[in-house]
């Protein structure tokens, strides 16, 4: 209901909202002409070092994340004897986590935007440092063996796995140029395969080698920390000339 109520009352420019009056709509000026795209570089899409870098940073968030989301309470009960309902409040202290992070991400990643001149590396050092910090936090979590103590830990996974998405998107926005919603659509339907593989994974892995698989995904943030320091959405342009004014981006012509 709340999306269909959403696109009912939705416009593409303020000036066609029923809504909006004279002087609203003067202040507002004539939105800029655009046309669509010729084509969608799918090819460049593909080879892009920028979106790979993108994949693999989510790719590797993107498991830890769903891998603790989907078996930490089930590990919390059945290896360390947690109650059922103790285990749903540490369970949840990891959502809080990834609350927080959205909450404070986006306005790190605009006062480090502020701070530093260069965009490119404002939001590659947050990024790097957010998903180091979890790669720590992983690490830290699988060495521990009280269920608090363990869930603090895994907290902080979750708080900087999503510590570094407003930067994240922000790269991704840089980088797509006017092909923006395909990227995103790429970049997030790979992260969702990989998901979706290790999920299947950790159901046949046997059940005395949890502390194994965090240290993997510590292991795999690590990697992803260094492929988000890696993203350039001032590298070399492979697709078609975008049209005048349009917004362009690392794989634009």
């Amino acid at each position: 209901v709340g999306v269909a109520a959403s696109a009912w009352r939705s416009r593409e420019t303020p000036r066609e909202h029923p809504r909006v009056n004279a002087a609203e709509a003067r202040l507002t000026g004539r939105p800029p002409e655009t046309r669509p795209a010729d084509h969608l570089p799918l090819l460049a899409i593909a080879r892009s070092r920028n979106v790979l870098l993108l994949c693999g940073v989510l790719v590797t968030g993107g498991c830890a994340v769903q891998v603790l989301a989907a078996w930490y309470a089930t590990y919390l009960e059945r290896e360390l004897g947690v109650a059922n309902v103790t285990s749903g409040w540490l369970n949840g202290l990891l959502m809080a986590g990834g609350a927080l992070g959205c909450l404070l991400g986006g306005w790190l990643a605009d006062r480090a935007i502020a701070t530093f001149p260069d965009r490119r590396r404002a939001r590659s050092l947050v990024g790097a440092a957010a998903v180091g910090l979890a790669a720590l936090a992983m690490t830290a979590g699988a060495l521990v063996t009280a269920p608090g103590w363990k869930s603090l830990c895994f907290m902080g996974v979750f708080f900087g796995v999503h510590l570094h998405l407003a930067a994240w998107w922000g790269t991704n926005s840089d980088v797509s140029g006017r092909h923006t919603a395909a990227v995103f659509g790429f970049v997030n339907s790979v992260g969702g395969f990989a998901v979706t593989a290790v999920q299947i994974l950790v159901g046949s892995l046997d059940r005395g080698h949890w502390n194994q698989l965090f240290g993997l995904l510590a292991i795999g943030l690590g990697v992803g920390g260094v492929s988000r320091s890696g993203g350039d959405a001032g590298g070399a342009r492979t697709a078609g000339r975008p049209p005048p004014g349009a917004r362009r981006g690392a794989i634009d012509g």
